[in-house]
């Protein structure tokens, strides 16, 4: 659900444009806002691909637990706070999204982990 663990960050709401990606995807890296909620609305959107996994205990992502569908462009998604994840990728055409998130500008907005393999989808 939609969460913010610290007081002092504000929440931001911008449009983001993405283009299509083509298949095959590969995920090298996963990004978290670890204690934030990221919202995704689509304005003008096909179709497209949602990627997230667990943390390990050593808040590292279990690449072994990574999941992913494909959304339709009527449907929204808010990750958790704390929930690893690869951006959003459009399917089919150029996608817009309101993306709504709480920031404080410092680094824990965002964190980024390379995976030790790439990890292959098939779309």
């Amino acid at each position: 659900g939609l969460s913010n663990h610290r007081p002092q960050a504000t929440i931001r709401l911008w449009v983001n444009h993405i283009q299509p990606t083509t298949p095959p995807l590969v995920t090298t890296k996963l990004e978290r806002h670890r204690y934030s909620s990221q919202t995704f609305l689509p304005l003008s959107v096909s179709r497209y691909v949602v990627i997230t996994a667990p943390s390990l205990a050593s808040g590292a992502p279990d690449v072994d637990r990574i999941t992913g569908f494909i959304a339709e462009g009527k449907q929204g998604i808010t990750y958790s706070a704390d929930v690893w994840h690869h951006p959003i990728c459009a399917l089919d055409d150029p996608a817009s999204f309101a993306v709504r998130i709480w920031k404080d500008d410092s680094p824990t907005d965002e964190e980024w982990a390379t995976l030790p393999d790439p990890i292959h989808f098939e779309i």
